[in-house]
This record gives C-alpha cells, structure tokens and sequence, in this order.
C-alpha cells in the first residue's frame, strides 16, 4: 500500500522560479543543519531543494503513468525499477535534480557578473505563488520534506535568476539554420503483418500492392476501413523528418525513409520492414512549413541550451559547491509514497 501525496507542480512549472540569497553564515533565521547545498555567496535549504525535487518527481510519475496507460500496461513498482545501465529509476532522477540544483546554485553566483536582480514586482509574484504552492500541496507532504513557505520562495527565487543568467548567456546563439538541417517532409504511414494485409484480398491484388503499383489504393481502402471504425489491424501514425534523413537520426527503419525519399507530393510506396510486417506510406508533403519552421526553432533552442550548459560546465568545475549527503539521502524517492501534480479545483488534498 503506498500513500500519495499532492503537490502543487503547475505553480513550479509555470513560474520555474528560485530566491537570490545571501550568504549562509550571514542568515542567523537558517540553522546550519537546514542547509542542504553551499557555494561562495550562495546556500540552497533542504526545503527548497526538496521543493524542486518533488515537483520533478511527480511530474516524471505522471508522464510515465500516461505512458504506460497508452499501451495498457501496469506502471508497477517504477522508482525500484532499473535500467539498462543498472540504475534505478529513483537514482536516475536523484541524479538528473542534483546536477540541476548545481546549475541553479553556479548561475545564481555569477548573477551578479550580468547585473541581475529581482524587482519588488518579482518578489511579490514570487511569495504570492510561494504561499499557492503551500495551499496546494498536502500537509504530509509539505511536513516530511521540512518545506516552508520561505524555502519555496527561495527555490522560486533562484530558479528565475538561473533563467535569467541563462537568457544573457545564450543571446549570441547562431540562430542561422541551413536548409539541409531543418527541411523537413512529411509522410503518413501505417504497419501491417502480411497475413492481415491479406485477409480481403486475392493473391494478385495484394502482390500488386506490396509491390508498390497498387499501392495506393490499399492504404486508400485500409484507411477508410479505418475511418469507418470497421476491423482494422492497422494504426495510421504521422512523420515529419530532415528531407537528408541520412544526417540526422530517425524512429523509422532505414528501409521506410528510403522510400519515403523517393516519393514526391501525394505518392505511395509499400516497404517490408522484417519477414511478416510491411509499412505503406503517402507522402503528404515534401517540404512541410510549418514542421520546418518548428524545426528551425528546436535547433537553435538546442544550440542555446548547449552553450549555457556548457558554461553551466564550467563554473561548476571552478566552483567549491558542497552537498550536505546525509540530507539529500533523506530525500529519498520511492515506491511507497507516490507524488501527484495537484490539479486545479481539486477541494480534498488527503491524496
């Protein structure tokens, strides 16, 4: 029997917002042993840490949840549960948050070197959502991870300094794209086993159709199958990749996107992916807008997010950043208490 705990995630989420703080030993209000994280003019509380950490925790448990509820299956016991690389699901998000929390720390220390501060404006959004966040998370949660009130304002505080040093780090990003790197074209497509593809048809019309000069008309007719909510084993997905897919990687097998390449506007292909499945595809267009344009946009958000990790690297290396490990380990996540993002209008938050 595990218990669950509400927290108020959107609040985090929409503000992802921490508080500039000045130096530990000079805030006689926080007990040394609250203090979970130091570096030179910069200290992070247990509470504030934990804020974070729960919010990711139960945000991660949603998505896989949904995840696992698509393809009908049971989440289980998914913090004890290992990878491939023979680390738990709880580690491998203790780890993720921690080198966040480094982050955070590094940027709030270097804030000072862009002239960053937090107007009065900013303080007061920052406590108005602070005092929400407390509302809105369970007592029990609120009480085992020692957060107050002002722990929330902190993580809230120094998460928008971060965003902020992360904005004046990266407004020299090459936002220059080529075409090759963000033209993208568009295919919908559906797999099918031979034995099914085969069901309606004669030999000679369904050779017709995996051979390719028919094969038009049998995504045509599936796809109308489809639509009439009729028997159907095919399931029609959607696309969108670099027109060089050799440069780039790709979901698809090798043999897909080789035929999808030959294809112009409105053309049909059939591809056998393994002994007893095919995949028949239309291309829907070969130089699709919108998805270029998006395209385009991810790239150079990577190329930003690249250059302040980068950056991020750096002043880490160089900083001396201290972890108390005794209390991050009291920090455990785990199977038998589960977190769950708070949902607006929910009047009953026992979980």
């Amino acid at each position: 029997m595990c218990r669950r705990n509400k927290i108020a995630a959107c609040l985090i989420a929409s503000a992802l917002a921490l508080q500039t703080v000045p130096a530990y030993a000079g805030n006689a209000a926080v007990p040394l042993s609250a203090i979970l994280m130091t570096n030179e003019d910069t200290y992070m509380t247990k509470g504030a840490a934990a804020t974070y950490l729960r919010y990711m925790q139960a945000e991660t448990y949603e998505r896989y949840t949904m995840y696992y509820n698509i393809y009908e299956r049971d989440i289980g016991q998914f913090w004890s549960a290992k990878n491939s690389d023979g680390k738990t699901n709880s580690q491998l998000l203790k780890d993720t948050v921690k080198d966040d929390l480094k982050i955070i720390a590094a940027s709030n220390d270097h804030a000072k070197d862009y002239g960053i501060t937090v107007s009065e404006s900013e303080k007061k959004d920052i406590a108005k959502n602070a005092k929400l966040f407390i509302e809105q998370t369970d007592e029990g949660a609120l009480k085992d991870n020692e957060i107050t009130k002002e722990d929330v304002e902190q993580f809230f505080t120094m998460e928008l300094i971060r965003e902020k040093v992360k904005a004046q780090v990266v407004k020299d990003t090459d936002r220059k794209v080529s075409t090759k790197e963000k033209q993208q074209c568009s295919i919908s497509y559906f797999t099918i086993s031979a034995s099914a593809a085969g069901k309606d048809e004669t030999d000679e019309s369904l050779n017709r159709a995996l051979s390719g000069e028919n094969a038009k008309g049998f995504y045509e007719k599936t796809l109308k199958k489809a639509e009439n909510s009729q028997e159907s084993t095919a399931t029609f997905s959607y696309y969108s990749f670099v027109s060089d897919y050799t440069s780039g990687n790709t979901s698809l097998p090798l043999a897909v996107m080789k035929a999808a390449a030959k294809l112009k506007d409105g053309e049909y292909a059939a591809v056998k992916t393994d002994n007893s499945t095919w995949c028949f595809i239309r291309m829907d267009k070969t130089y699709d807008k919108e998805a270029t344009n998006n395209k385009e946009k991810e790239i150079v958000l990577q190329r930003a997010d690249e250059l302040f990790e980068n950056q991020a690297e750096k002043w880490i290396k160089n900083a001396g950043i201290r972890f108390n490990d005794q209390l991050w380990h009291e920090l455990g996540v785990n199977d038998t208490v589960v977190y769950q993002p708070y949902e607006e209008g929910e009047g009953d938050l026992s979980g």
